[in-house]
């Protein structure tokens, strides 16, 4: 915080201590209706550039109670179907395209002596 500012907090510190408790408790009703004022205000121009960006990105949003940067994040995410690499021989419909884990037909098939990985290439 720059000096200035906490000069200005210090002396405005120093008069609410002067002050009765009845005055102080006004004092604090009006402050936290600033303080709501000033969150409803900001949330309102949050919204209103979030909106603005989905438009801009022809992103479909939906503005309610709240927005969660997640269910936005879902839309920009594109997953990419990869081709299968591999086929299960008892099962064709089964097929695994190498990435992430090994399915559990695969490791059977390949605890199986001198079976191959590459039997099983498409």
């Amino acid at each position: 915080m720059n000096p200035i500012a906490q000069e200005t907090i210090n002396s405005i510190k120093h008069q609410y201590e002067t002050l009765s408790l009845d005055e102080l408790e006004l004092h604090t009703s009006v402050l936290k209706d600033i303080h709501q004022q000033k969150i409803e205000s900001e949330s309102k121009r949050i919204k209103n550039e979030l909106l603005e960006a989905a438009k801009k990105f022809k992103i479909s949003l939906h503005v309610e109670e709240g927005i969660e940067i997640k269910s936005i994040h879902k839309h920009l995410i594109k997953k990419s179907k990869l081709m299968p690499k591999y086929k299960n021989p008892a099962n064709p419909e089964e097929t695994w395209n190498g990435h992430g884990r090994k399915p559990n037909w695969l490791c059977n098939y390949l605890t199986i002596e001198n079976n191959s990985i590459d039997d099983l290439l498409i």
